[in-house]
């Protein structure tokens, strides 16, 4: 029998998996277009998720889609360390690279799953699309 680990495959090395967000406490770190983009994406898929985001400033945008959904916390302060306190999975949604690679020590500190918006090299997981019937 071959042995499978050397025949690994050279392209797609992602492994799929759906969470349940509804059963997780979820952190976004940044109040504006990308934001907003990473909030939308979590609750039309999973509304009932516990989403806590923190941006120095908070886009009107984002406080009137969150109003809808009353497990979502909004803290318009900037970043800090105790913000990982909780939460399970972390999504990095500033304009702001070196908070990116803080927030993303800070949390594989703490054993949590990072997603860094538009770096996929510094992401533990992506959000994929989702067909809705």
């Amino acid at each position: 029998m071959p042995n499978k680990s050397t025949n690994l495959p050279s392209g797609n090395r992602l492994f799929p998996v759906f969470l349940k967000l509804e059963n997780l406490r979820l952190l976004i770190v940044g109040g504006g277009n990308v934001g907003l983009e990473k909030l939308t994406a979590v609750l039309d898929n999973s509304p009932d998720t516990q989403v806590t985001l923190v941006g120095t400033t908070i886009s009107q945008a984002i406080r009137n889609y969150s109003a809808k959904f009353p497990h979502v916390t909004l803290v318009e302060r900037p970043f800090e360390a105790t913000d990982l306190d909780g939460q399970q999975i972390v999504i990095a949604a500033t304009d702001n690279r070196d908070l990116h690679g803080e927030i993303r020590e800070l949390a594989h500190a703490r054993g949590m799953l990072v997603n860094v918006a538009d770096t996929p090299a510094e992401c533990d997981f992506y959000l994929g699309s989702i067909v809705q019937k």
